[in-house]
């Protein structure tokens, strides 16, 4: 909601205290979101310890009974594209998209594709961009049929970065 100073306070705090969590159902929604909040914030020290507390759990949804989020191979992808890691996250981000597929959510595919194509305009080796372009339109596109706001937000930020590189190439 455009709150950094306050989110990044909260993650701040919440990250010296271990990100403590209940185990139960909550547990996959409140990492999911921490990751997200760490991955909007470039929290590399938030970023490090959230991906160490999901990794063995990569391959589940993440479900608080009544609604799906993208699973937890996605807030890797995100995550690790904060460290840095581009490969790894590239690979989280594949992995998140086989198993979105697998559950036809078209509206988690989408997630995956804006995320994913923000990760190939930081990576930027060989033909990514132009494998960006592709995945931030097919997630543009079916966030506008599905009236998904924040993927469509996220979808046509990537397009505008590579536009803007567009034409400091050009220049």
């Amino acid at each position: 909601a455009g709150e950094t100073d306050e989110a990044s306070q909260i993650l701040d705090e919440d990250r010296a205290a271990g990100f403590p969590m209940r185990d139960d159902t909550g547990w996959t929604t409140g990492m999911a979101h921490w990751a997200d909040a760490a991955a909007r914030l470039g929290a590399v020290d938030a970023a490090r310890l959230l991906h160490e507390l999901i990794v063995p759990y990569h391959d589940q949804l993440v479900s608080a009974q009544c609604i799906f989020q993208p699973a937890l191979c996605h807030y890797l992808g995100l995550l690790d594209q904060v460290l840095g890691r581009f490969d790894d996250a590239d690979q989280w981000f594949a992995e998140a998209s086989t198993m979105h597929e697998r559950v036809q959510s078209p509206l988690l595919v989408a997630y995956t594709q804006a995320a994913w194509a923000d990760l190939l305009v930081d990576r930027s080796t060989g033909d990514d961009h132009d494998r960006a372009r592709e995945m931030a339109e097919r997630a543009l596109a079916a966030a506008t049929a599905g009236g998904y706001g924040q993927v469509e937000r996220d979808a046509r930020a990537v397009l505008d970065r590579l536009e803007s590189s567009g034409r400091k190439q050009r220049a």
